[in-house]
């Protein structure tokens, strides 16, 4: 018998003992062997053991710290996968759900990565699929790596043999955020295996999966729309503060099947971080609302800020006693607008029998109306109001009417009516309807086909007085 047989040998006989049957001697024992991978594959009672022989010996403090809680890895590319091992009872010394640490390297390595077997597979599957979906570019050459090259040696190896399809999504849109440039969320977790036809399907071992991500601080969990009531019951039966999310149900293109998980993983950008950062953390966030509250805690001070510099050396413009403005899909431009404009009194119109928009102009509404905003604005006054649609003759009649309601009687110089959303038609309304004197302005924005929105912070802002057509505009 080799001698590398042997020391297989021996190790499996360590792992098949209980955490009380292992003595401090032994545990240490199996954690050397393991190397780096021991705190990631023994369970704690294990460690804990192996940590004290150390400490008994007199070794260094970061010989010891080695076995204190492993940390996932960070930056760009990392990644954790969580695998459920079937045969618990054999190796009671192992835990019964396993963390791996990886990272995704893009550009191919001197050596191949040293992988599970079972791992390197789902790698392989999820580069092919992402490729061929063109979720990811083509050209670009990816690798998927443990977090640290020491990590699996031939004795770690050896536990880590079998099935690792569920490692599936996390990988995926772990690939898809390290090609966006992105960082993952610790908190962010998933499991969930590929089909073609289905999307991402059931996996099997969720409750201990949910379990490993407790013990790692997990605020989010995506499982397969199959497992989500085996999933929030058990989350709800323990009391942990884990939020149960799903993948797209029956959806077979990995970028639409992953679009909410990979937009909770990214890793968002802070006030403090650089604009191009935030804007790219905000055309990443899929959900409205969410999207919606990061531009208004993370874009909206600074963005004014840049708009109303256009303007310095032209302040005036800005004067605003009263503003117009008309909902639309992107409600954050009614945001910065009072923040660049600052009016007093300001009309939100939103078109009759449109229950989203009404929704809308009622959520900025209260927002406005909040003590927080009241005193950073100096108290506006805002109202909102349905108007119907109609044709070119009909809106100048209706906003006319709108006009002379709002001003009652007051100098129409200080009245700013935004002709940015809306309609084209209410564009041209707006201008034919407005009283000498008024200020149109409009913003200008590259706009994101994907997500159908304005990229922050490349927006120009100009002002056309119906005084001194042709326009005013610091802009130009």
């Amino acid at each position: 018998m080799s001698p590398s047989k042997i020391a297989a040998e021996k190790l499996e006989r360590l792992a098949q003992k209980s955490p009380e049957e292992l003595t401090h001697s032994e545990a240490l024992i199996l954690a050397r062997e393991l190397g780096p991978l021991a705190s990631w594959l023994l369970k704690p009672e294990v460690v804990n053991k192996a940590r004290l022989e150390l400490v008994a010996y007199g070794w260094s403090t970061e010989d010891v710290s080695q076995y204190l809680k492993p940390r996932l890895p960070e930056g760009p590319g990392a990644c954790w996968v969580v695998a459920v091992r079937k045969d618990t009872t054999c190796y009671p010394a192992l835990r019964d759900s396993i963390v791996l640490p990886l990272r995704w390297k893009k550009g191919p390595s001197e050596k191949p990565p040293t992988l599970p077997e079972g791992l390197q597979q789902v790698a392989n599957e999820v580069l092919s699929e992402l490729k061929a979906s063109q979720s990811i570019p083509e050209s670009e050459h990816w690798e998927l790596h443990p977090a640290s090259d020491d990590l699996f040696n031939a004795a770690g190896l050896l536990f880590l043999k079998g099935d690792y399809s569920s490692a599936w999504a996390p990988l995926a849109g772990a690939l898809m955020v390290a090609a966006g440039e992105g960082k993952p969320d610790h908190k962010v977790w998933a499991t969930g295996a590929w089909d073609r036809q289905a999307g991402v399907i059931r996996v099997e071992g969720i409750r201990e999966k949910l379990a490993v991500a407790k013990e790692f601080h997990a605020s989010q969990f995506f499982v397969p729309a199959s497992c989500s009531d085996e999933a929030r019951q058990w989350i709800l039966q323990n009391n942990w503060p884990i939020e149960i999310k799903t993948f797209e149900k029956s959806t077979p293109r990995p970028r639409d099947a992953l679009r909410r998980y990979v937009s909770q993983l990214h890793v968002r950008a802070s006030k403090s971080d650089p604009p191009e950062e935030r804007a790219k953390t905000y055309l990443r966030i899929d959900d409205d609302n969410e999207r919606r509250k990061y531009y208004l805690d993370c874009i909206l001070d600074d963005l004014a800020a840049q708009l109303r510099n256009q303007f310095r050396e032209e302040p005036n413009k800005l004067n605003c006693r009263y503003f117009i403005t008309i909902v639309s899909d992107s409600p954050e431009l009614i945001y910065l607008m009072h923040f660049v404009f600052r009016p007093k009194t300001s009309l939100i119109l939103y078109t009759l029998h449109n229950e989203n928009y009404r929704k809308l102009a009622i959520e900025v509404e209260e927002w406005l109306k909040s003590p927080e905003i009241q005193k950073q604005l100096g108290s506006p006054q805002p109202r909102v109001e349905a108007f119907p649609d109609g044709g070119l003759g009909d809106l100048v009649s209706r906003f006319r009417r709108l006009m002379a309601e709002l001003l009652q009687g007051d100098d129409p110089h200080s009245l700013v009516i935004d002709v940015t959303p809306g309609k084209k038609t209410m564009s041209i309304a707006w201008a034919l309807a407005a009283p000498k004197g008024a200020r149109l302005a409009y913003v200008d924005s590259k706009f994101n086909s994907d997500v159908r929105k304005p990229v922050p912070f490349e927006e120009k802002l100009t002002i056309f007085s119906l005084d001194t057509l042709p326009n005013d505009s610091a802009a130009s």
